[in-house]
């Protein structure tokens, strides 16, 4: 069966094409759980994207730190 196909099927059993249909009818895009309001997503799957933006953005600011130290510690080496 080819990828087309299967998705077809896959489509038809569930009642919905894919997962941009989701939030029009009121699930989760990634699981069926009915969404948050305002969101596309359910708590859970909002708790764990805020999660995971937070480690993002601790990990920029800790490669934005070492950036800058071995900028200064070049700086120091090339005079």
């Amino acid at each position: 069966m080819c990828r087309a196909r299967d998705n077809e099927t896959r489509r038809i059993r569930k009642g919905f094409s894919d997962r941009s249909d989701r939030s029009k009818i009121g699930l989760c895009y990634f699981c069926d759980n009915p969404v948050k309001k305002g969101y596309k997503v359910c708590e859970k799957h909002y708790q764990m994207n805020i999660e995971k933006a937070e480690k993002g953005r601790q990990t920029q600011a800790a490669q934005d730190y070492m950036k800058s130290v071995k900028k200064i510690q070049y700086r120091s080496v090339k005079k």
